[in-house]
Formats: structure tokens, sequence, C-alpha cells
């Protein structure tokens, strides 16, 4: 009589890569974005939605807005 196969788990779940992004998905009517991981399969790791943009350029620009003002004081004065 044959063995029965076993499943090895494991190999059905989304594995998350190393990838930051933010979920329309996860965050729906919130202000404040909500940040999860990526799946190998691109979706989100928290919900599995495709609704999201990476995170990576968003922080990149709010991250070269802070130093902005840190190195300038008068950073609020000279905008339009």
């Amino acid at each position: 009589m044959p063995q029965p196969s076993t499943i090895d788990v494991r190999s059905y779940l989304p594995r998350a890569t190393q990838t930051l992004i933010l979920c329309g998905d996860c965050s729906g009517n919130e202000n404040s974005p909500r940040y999860t991981l990526m799946t190998l399969n691109q979706t989100c790791e928290r919900c599995g939605g495709r609704a999201f943009v990476l995170a990576a350029p968003i922080i990149h620009e709010r991250n070269r807005a802070f130093r902005a003002t840190q190195n300038n004081p008068n950073f609020e004065k000279e905008r339009p």
C-alpha cells in the first residue's frame, strides 16, 4: 500500500520579500499609510491585495524634505 503523500504547507504560504510597500487595501480610509512587505507573487503580505505602491520613493522624498528643513532654519519662510 503506498504511503500517503505529505504536503509541505510552507511551500503554499506566500514568502515575503524585503520590499517595503504602502498597501491601499490595508490602509483603507485611514489618514496614515500602512507599511507592509511584498510577497514573491507581488501581493501584500498582510492582506494579499494588489493595490499598493513601493514605499522607497515616498520614504526617500520624506527624508529629503526633513533634511532640507534641518539644514535650513528658514525653509518654511522661503517656500512660496
